[in-house]
């Protein structure tokens, strides 16, 4: 079970309390950029992680990408903080839905190769946040407004 997580209600943030810390060695999950170069978590090690599980079918999911977008443009020139937008769905699929949304063009989109137990979820979208010590600090399941300034203020701290 997910540990310190957040629920972002306009512009409040809730807050769990229990931590789970990544172990950047053992886990399993390894995912392709779109074109076909694999990662894995250790690639990205001592960073800030923001992990967003997603589908093109997904209209919820899809609705939080503009945000998501300004978000990512915000950082995106930051080394400390890595976006990671990751699909089950086969590369051909997240490809070709690409051009439908001008938003999904500007994100770093990845298809999931592995998966792993740590971040199973009961549904999509749903949203990690990462801290440099590998601790599991939000975990938010559905729709949210990521570009809020209480999210901008909270990556701040963690950076």
């Amino acid at each position: 079970a997910y540990e310190l997580g957040v629920r972002l209600v306009g512009s409040e943030m809730c807050i769990r309390d229990r931590v789970t810390t990544i172990d950047f060695e053992s886990n399993m999950l390894l995912f392709n950029d779109l074109e076909g170069n694999e990662f894995s978590l250790r690639n990205f090690e001592n960073k800030v992680l923001f992990i967003n599980y997603w589908a093109t079918w997904c209209n919820p999911c899809l609705a939080e990408m503009p945000n998501m977008a300004e978000l990512y443009n915000q950082y995106k020139e930051n080394d400390n903080i890595v976006f990671l937008y990751l699909s089950k769905e086969d590369a051909d699929t997240i490809i070709d839905y690409i051009p439908k949304d001008d938003s999904l063009g500007q994100l770093p989109i990845y298809k999931i190769v592995t998966d792993d137990d740590l971040f199973s979820t009961r549904g999509i979208p749903t949203t990690f946040i990462v801290n440099r010590n590998g601790e599991i600090v939000i975990k938010d399941v559905g729709s949210a407004v990521w570009n809020d300034q209480s999210v901008i203020d909270y990556l701040d701290k963690l950076l």
